[in-house]
């Protein structure tokens, strides 16, 4: 098993501090702890060079981590090397952080909403004794974090596939979902209502009169996802006179947006409505609109959800649906206090965006 790199803070991140991330020697510490309690990690130990080429790592970050080790009481450094303690440490020695965000490699693009909420959650949790960490993870790293479970610790998976989602539910493993709950799981969640977002986007551009409507959102497995492109074709199908409408995907690369801005402006009707779902940045969507010369909002109505106040201020939509960051985080820290205090998977919730119309 070969940890992976954590995920580099972003320096613009708006927060009163940055989230402490996990180092590879910390999380190689966090691996071999976990193997030690489940009795897999066994005298004699090997030697340090043999041992960092079996865990696909290099000899400066075993030894630190075997430090860290150390230092927690779970190793004894002798003369003749590290050994393993007859006992493991008490749990007040225990320094690992207690809530630990897990993302999908593949989910980088959307990292930066979750960052900001988990530094305001680290924000209101240091404060209770609750330390928080974070990691963008690799298929076969979520596989490892979830077989092998660590005592005193909620995982909070961020919008991971339904597979993911379903390795923690059959392992017992503490966990709490933030987007969508796979169906069949008994993990409790939190969800921002994509959905609601979106069928309220709909309802309020038909009724100003948009002839046509576009959803514009980020191609991922998310489940939260797929549950919002159902919603969108079920309220436009919904809705009298019929109206065409289409749902187009993309990546965040530049050829990948450019493609689906010419299909927006190619679909140009009287009056066309589109639905910006971050990460897709509105603001580029609304630029391209206006260099072909479509007025906004008499031609073209843009609704932005989930986006943050500075990535509509520049150009603003019609509508906007923030991304709700503070309640999120609340909602959250409460959650993992409540589990922590009674050793209590914590109570599911379903946050509800409001329109905040800025045009």
């Amino acid at each position: 098993m070969k940890p992976q790199g954590a995920l580099r803070p972003d320096p613009d991140l708006p927060s009163g501090g940055l989230l402490r991330l996990q180092s590879r020697a910390e999380q190689l510490a966090d691996y071999l702890r976990a193997q030690w309690q489940r009795g897999a990690l066994q005298e004699p130990l090997p030697g340090s060079r043999d041992w960092s080429r079996k865990l696909g790592v290099s000899r400066s970050t075993l030894d630190a981590a075997l430090k860290l080790l150390a230092h927690e009481k779970w190793l004894e450094v002798t003369g003749r090397g590290v050994c393993l303690r007859r006992q493991q440490p008490d749990g007040s020695r225990r320094r690992r952080p207690a809530v630990k965000w897990l993302l999908e490699g593949t989910s980088q693009p959307v990292a930066h909403n979750y960052l900001a909420v988990a530094a305001m959650v680290q924000n209101r949790l240091r404060l209770k004794g609750i330390e928080v960490d974070w990691e963008v993870c690799s298929p076969g790293r979520i596989r490892e974090i979830a077989r092998h479970p660590v005592r005193d610790r909620l995982h909070i998976l961020a919008s991971l596939r339904p597979a993911f989602q379903r390795l923690f539910n059959d392992a017992g493993q503490p966990a709490l979902v933030l987007g969508e709950v796979a169906a069949g799981l008994n993990l409790p969640f939190i969800n921002v209502d994509l959905s609601g977002a979106v069928r309220h986007a709909v309802f309020e551009l038909l009724r100003t009169g948009c002839t046509r409507l576009e959803l514009v959102h980020l191609a991922t497995p998310a489940v939260g996802i797929a549950k919002a492109e159902q919603t969108f074709t079920t309220a436009v199908e919904g809705w009298t006179p019929r109206i065409p409408s289409r749902i187009l995907c993309t990546g965040l690369d530049r050829p990948s947006l450019l493609a689906v801005m010419r299909r927006l402006v190619a679909s140009q009707t009287q009056c066309l409505g589109c639905i910006v779902v971050a990460p897709v940045p509105v603001g580029m969507v609304v630029s391209v609109l206006l260099e072909h010369g479509l007025r906004l909002p008499q031609q073209v109505k843009v609704a932005a959800v989930f986006h943050a106040e500075d990535a509509v201020n520049l150009c603003p939509p019609l509508l906007h649906y923030p991304w709700p960051g503070p309640a999120l985080a609340a909602k959250i820290s409460a959650m993992a206090e409540a589990y922590f205090a009674r050793g209590q998977a914590p109570a599911s919730r379903t946050l509800t965006p409001v329109l905040n119309r800025i045009n």
